[in-house]
């Protein structure tokens, strides 16, 4: 009994040094904050260095260069000879993208814009029925700087689902815009009450 009256004392001294310690450096970082806001810093701070600790990472899919070699296709027939077809994956408004660029041989109106992105999109839906990936997506587009940009924003965990919708809502929002649009989807549509 007196040995784990020892262990408690000890973690309760652990404890109160880390919170001075910790108080002391979250000052150091911001001098002008009260002792109430330098609290909710450590409190942050401390739960992030946490979950860090005790969470299991997750790793996100690896796409296969025959995704990109099966795009290729598709967009071959559009693409100027001249340059090739670039792609990226990567986080938007921490929503996770697969993404593709390339310079048009001619310029394109929103409809012809739609069929390519449509096109494009069924290669990856295609790709994700062979790897049996289960990835709520859309796709959409926009023109910049002379390229035609096809993103695809994909919800792989739990924790994309709220920024995927946000920026869902953000893109129907930007498509009226002649160099912006999206493929809609409509299960998103009426979830989100997004009518035209």
């Amino acid at each position: 009994m007196q040995y784990l009256a020892q262990i408690i004392s000890k973690l309760i001294a652990y404890f109160i040094i880390y919170i001075m310690i910790g108080l002391m450096l979250e000052k150091a970082w911001h001098w002008e904050e009260t002792v109430e806001q330098l609290a909710r810093r450590l409190k942050h701070s401390t739960v992030a260095v946490l979950k860090i600790i005790f969470t299991k990472e997750k790793n996100r899919h690896i796409f296969d260069i025959a995704l990109y070699e099966d795009i290729q296709e598709v967009i071959k027939g559009y693409q100027h000879n001249g340059f090739y077809l670039e792609n990226q994956v990567g986080m938007k408004d921490n929503v996770p993208y697969y993404g593709i660029a390339f310079v048009p041989n001619e310029t394109f109106e929103k409809d012809k814009l739609q069929e390519i992105t449509n096109l494009v999109y069924l290669k990856f839906c295609d790709y994700m029925g062979v790897y049996d990936l289960t990835f709520h997506s859309y796709p959409g587009y926009h023109f910049f700087k002379g390229k035609i940009y096809i993103l695809i924003y994909f919800s792989e965990f739990p924790e994309d689902e709220i920024p995927f919708k946000i920026r869902y809502q953000r893109l129907v929002a930007r498509a009226s815009n002649k160099n912006y649009g999206i493929l809609r989807d409509t299960e998103l549509d009426k979830e989100l009450n997004l009518v035209d």
